[in-house]
């Protein structure tokens, strides 16, 4: 049976459609209702950040829970609710910028825990965590310093733009923010606090030397941009200067 020129068109619209849903790089969608919301996948990626591996001395750390304060980004389409659970973490919007689809992801106290852990265990620290998220001056943790986290930006964007002849590509933009606040048991005082934060932008945007029209993501999924700028915001906790000589530089150990 042969298809003529009105089912072809048909045939590929559909297929365009699913292309776009499965989150390719380079995929279409047609403008319409807004499309279901999409739950999607963070992760630390260990070892991504150089730098700083074993530059710690054999200290305890102690990763209480993160505080998760971020807020989405709100705008028209945007519900900005909880979905089945889960947590607003971005949106795709179309040509004109307008939001078509939400990005949801699981909670992610506890992932932002464990990439904390994993940091200090990659700098040289030895690092345990707890379900607790406030510190309690005086009380015995078994640990030298005791670090406290609040999560106040994990967002991602994502739009699409010119392509060239495989079809539109993917902008991505990412920010992750943790403020830290570590601790020295039995004190109150702050050892040391500030804030980590990391944008990433894929395709990178000060690429310059590449024609617009040829730029391809270098990620098929936003969660992974996203996951990017967690692991450099995470890491970023531990390879600075300031943390990394206060704690070498600490000689009166903990004895709690």
């Amino acid at each position: 049976m042969s298809i003529n020129g009105r089912g072809l068109r048909i045939v590929t619209a559909f297929a365009a459609a699913s292309f776009w849903v499965a989150g390719c790089a380079t995929a279409t969608r047609q403008v319409g209702a807004p499309a279901d919301p999409i739950v999607q996948t963070l992760q630390y990626y260990p070892y991504q950040v150089k730098g700083y591996q074993n530059s710690y001395a054999k200290r305890r750390i102690l990763v209480l829970m993160p505080v998760d304060a971020h807020q989405p980004v709100l705008a028209p389409g945007l519900t900005a609710l909880p979905y089945q659970g889960n947590v607003a973490v971005g949106a795709v919007d179309d040509m004109t910028n307008q939001p078509v689809q939400e990005l949801y992801a699981a909670p992610i106290g506890g992932l932002v825990q464990d990439g904390i852990a994993q940091s200090a265990r990659e700098a040289g620290l030895i690092a345990t965590v707890t379900p607790g998220s406030l510190y309690v001056p005086g009380q015995v943790v078994g640990a030298d310093y005791v670090l406290q986290s609040r999560i106040v930006r994990c967002w991602v964007s994502r739009r699409p733009g010119p392509g060239g002849q495989s079809g539109p590509a993917w902008f991505n933009s990412a920010q992750f923010a943790i403020e830290v606040t570590v601790f020295k048991p039995p004190f109150s005082v702050p050892f040391w606090q500030g804030m980590s934060a990391a944008d990433y932008y894929d395709p990178p945007i000060d690429s310059n030397t590449i024609d617009p029209e040829d730029e391809t993501a270098i990620y098929d999924q936003p969660s992974e941009v996203l996951s990017v700028a967690l692991t450099r915001a995470v890491a970023g906790i531990f390879n600075r200067t300031a943390l990394f000589s206060l704690v070498n530089e600490d000689r009166m150990q903990s004895h709690q």
